[in-house]
């Protein structure tokens, strides 16, 4: 999968595009994530062109992610946010569900200033020439976050733009349905609830790093640990001894001392 980090590199055009933030991935995102992956350019292959190959144009476009970096949360306040999946994790899940090209939108003051109306004709028609668009039913863009879903489908179809947009996701939660967030999994990790976090996920929340040397007392009380290092912007569920599943992937380092 391409990751680009800046409009002024190559970008793949024309384009089916989920629009967000897309932290967790979760089964609310991936249901933004659907009307994109339908689109597969495969089926557009003609005789003359290689299965490997297929032809690209408004039809049969790349399926996208576009999001933003930094997170405009952490833009506007300046205070590092905690992700439940960095970069790497990100493009990891991103790429095993069929994602073809991932775009972090750098987000500065002047994107921020933009009206919804300039964002659609300057950002996702002229630069990412968008052909398909999809977003959750909360969504917001635009200066002061005043454009929603619904104008969003508005402004697009002036340029005859399809834009799909995904009803919220809910699952059971102890007492009542809950709306399937990012937020509402970090709170979910914050509790040690981790039964519930995986819910709205679909899948184990996951600790992905490199293992290295601790001060090596668990060995000394019979229980040797595998210290991790994270990345600093890791979200850490809350602070206690979980039952887990460890997967051991040898690095190019660990493989040439081998």
């Amino acid at each position: 999968m391409r990751v680009i980090t800046s409009l002024t590199n190559l970008v793949l055009t024309p384009n089916a595009i989920a629009l967000g933030n897309f932290d967790g991935i979760h089964l609310g995102h991936q249901k933004v994530l659907q009307p994109i992956l339908q689109t597969s350019a495969i089926v557009g292959c003609t005789a003359s062109v290689s299965l490997q190959e297929p032809v690209r144009n408004r039809e049969f476009p790349y399926s996208t992610v576009v999001t933003f970096n930094p997170h405009p949360q952490e833009f506007f306040t300046g205070q590092i946010k905690q992700l439940l999946t960095p970069l790497s994790e990100k493009v990891k899940l991103l790429e095993a569900l069929g994602v073809e090209q991932l775009i972090l939108l750098p987000f500065d003051r002047e994107l921020a200033a933009l009206s919804p109306q300039q964002f659609v004709e300057e950002v996702l028609v002229r630069q990412l020439q968008a052909t398909r668009i999809s977003v959750g039913e909360d969504f917001r863009f635009g200066n002061k976050r005043t454009g929603t879903a619904g104008d969003l489908r508005e402004i697009a179809a002036n340029f005859n733009i399809e834009v799909a947009i995904a009803s919220l996701q809910t699952c059971q939660g102890s007492d009542s349905q809950l709306r399937i967030s990012s937020s509402l999994i970090r709170q979910a990790l914050a509790e040690g609830d981790i039964p519930q976090a995986n819910q709205m996920l679909g899948r184990a929340y996951t600790l992905t790093g490199e293992v290295v040397t601790g001060q090596q007392l668990g060995r000394t009380i019979g229980f040797p640990t595998a210290n991790l290092q994270l990345p600093q912007i890791k979200l850490l569920p809350r602070y206690g001894v979980y039952c887990v599943r460890l997967i051991w992937e040898k690095t190019k380092r660990q493989s040439s001392k081998a």
